[in-house]
């Protein structure tokens, strides 16, 4: 039973409120991002402002800071969509998965599927691990579980685009295992569907390495009837022992929703809707450790916008400032993961008070 009750904006209709605020008068105005100071929002490292929300990236170069696909690597068409990375507590390095696309543009794909990288840095140097995924799957997001354990949360669409070309982002092909069955996670409840959908792959951070050892399976959230949903990203949250999650929806055009679940399996419960005009999507969900709140990145066409909510998702806020230009879903950790760019780059953030 979740414990996010009773919910004040209910399930996918209700909308996001806006701040309108000049001034300041508490950390609210500062979008839970800084503290509010003679009327102004002083913003915590990384954010800029007036109301703190607007993420402050160092610029990133397309070519040094390029981690994947490798420059050259299958051939000048390769992009990708999605980059996320964690430091194994086991091994203490780098694991990422990244969607590697044969194409121009991450949207332009012909396949694309969910690549494991590794590497001693978080920001480059890494090398191919393997294939986790049937095409078409993009968007992989990773999280830390209790007890040295890890969750991979993607989109996928088996079926479609499955006799073309596969890259991995590597010179290394994709391989056997994988040309030979649904997935190299040697599993096929996930692989037998013939439309999008959301799936959850996790292990012990022990078993990385060995995908043929992960358990996976779909996963689905309620309160949204049957409409589209997919692009997910989750976070485990400690304090509540829960998951939550942000994801992608379709109701007379794209929406942005958050949901709870006890299990990290699901089912999500959809408690709130981030939407206020259609065109939502490619969320980020993060927490800010200094306060608790809860943040989520996410865009509409070229905007890139931030809402925040400090009642544990219960009611959300949007940030008055509306960065232009960012037409990703960005990941305020460590990577930006763009619909139109061809690879994944670093910028960076300060970590220490961040939960993702």
């Amino acid at each position: 039973m979740l414990v996010l009750r009773p919910v004040v904006v209910v399930a996918c209709v209700a909308g996001v409120v806006s701040s309108t605020v000049s001034s300041c008068e508490s950390r609210m105005d500062c979008s839970l991002l800084g503290d509010c100071t003679d009327h102004k929002c002083v913003c915590e490292p990384g954010w800029t402002g007036t109301d703190c929300g607007v993420l402050d990236l160092a610029p990133a170069d397309p070519v040094t800071s390029r981690v994947w696909p490798q420059p050259g690597a299958d051939g000048s068409n390769v992009s990708g969509w999605g980059f996320s990375t964690k430091k194994s507590p086991v091994d203490g390095k780098y694991h990422a998965f990244a969607n590697v696309v044969c194409g121009p543009t991450a949207t332009a794909m012909t396949a694309g599927m969910v690549v494991h990288l590794e590497s001693q840095y978080p920001d480059r140097n890494y090398s191919y691990v393997g294939s986790m995924s049937v095409p078409t799957s993009f968007g992989p997001h990773l999280i830390h579980l209790p007890n040295e354990s890890f969750a991979v949360y993607f989109r996928a669409r088996p079926g479609a685009d499955g006799n073309a070309t596969s890259c991995t982002g590597s010179d290394v092909p994709r391989t056997p295992a994988y040309l030979n069955g649904c997935s190299e996670l040697n599993r096929t409840d996930h692989c037998m569907q013939n439309e999008d959908f959301m799936v959850v792959a996790w292990a012990n951070w022990s078993q990385v390495g060995d995908a043929a050892a992960w358990d996976v399976q779909n996963f689905n959230v309620t309160g949204c009837g049957t409409m589209h949903k997919s692009n997910p990203t989750a976070l485990y949250v400690p304090e509540r022992k829960q998951t939550v999650l942000s994801f992608r929806y379709n109701y007379a055009g794209e929406s942005v929703g958050f949901a709870a679940s006890d299990d990290f399996r699901g089912p999500f419960e959809s408690l709130a809707n981030l939407t206020s005009a259609h065109g939502d999507e490619d969320s980020f969900i993060w927490q800010n450790v200094n306060d608790n709140s809860l943040h989520i990145l996410y865009h509409n066409h070229a905007n890139g916008l931030h809402a925040f909510s400090g009642d544990e998702g219960r009611t959300w806020h949007k940030s008055q400032q509306v960065r232009g230009g960012t037409h990703a879903r960005t990941h305020a950790r460590t990577h930006a993961r763009t619909h139109a760019r061809t690879h994944a780059v670093v910028g960076w953030l300060p970590t220490s008070r961040m939960n993702e």
